[in-house]
């Protein structure tokens, strides 16, 4: 067997090792559950929103965890903000400033300029694992929000 044909197998053999285990748990519902047994056991009061995701309290602040179906090893946190009190120009810059200056993290204004989204996302070989990275997701948004706030 040329090299070409051991890599492509070897690629195949472990493409299945690992999307078959995060295709076996696809279902809205089973992430749902996945999500909202952790966090009542950390207490953050879970609940599902309109459109399917969870939506939880940090520090008395209301946090989404998004459900991607599609993509089960995309886990992604929004931590959404207020910004009615300030112009849509400089909304845009401390967003711009703080997706610079914050590792994972990213700040977009929505388009009708009231509120930012500070998000984190990031790809998991399983779905579960999202745990181990949860608590330093947390303190990356603190950090964005830090950075977002230091340019008012």
């Amino acid at each position: 067997m040329n090299k070409a044909k051991k890599i492509i197998l070897t690629a195949f053999i472990l493409g299945i090792i690992i999307v078959f285990p995060v295709a076996a748990q696809k279902t809205k519902k089973d992430f749902q559950k996945m999500y909202m047994d952790f966090l009542n056991k950390r207490g953050h009061t879970p609940s599902i929103d309109d459109d399917g995701d969870i939506l939880f309290k940090h520090n008395g602040d209301i946090y989404y965890i998004i459900i991607n179906e599609k993509d089960p090893q995309l886990f992604e946190v929004y931590y959404p903000l207020n910004v009615t009190n300030f112009s849509i120009q400089s909304t845009t810059e401390a967003a711009n400033y703080s997706s610079r200056n914050t590792d994972v993290a990213r700040v977009f204004v929505l388009p009708d300029g009231k509120t930012a989204i500070i998000s984190v996302s990031i790809l998991l070989l399983k779905p579960k694992d999202f745990q181990v990275f949860f608590p330093r997701i947390l303190t990356i948004i603190d950090e964005a929000l830090d950075n977002f706030a230091s340019r008012f």
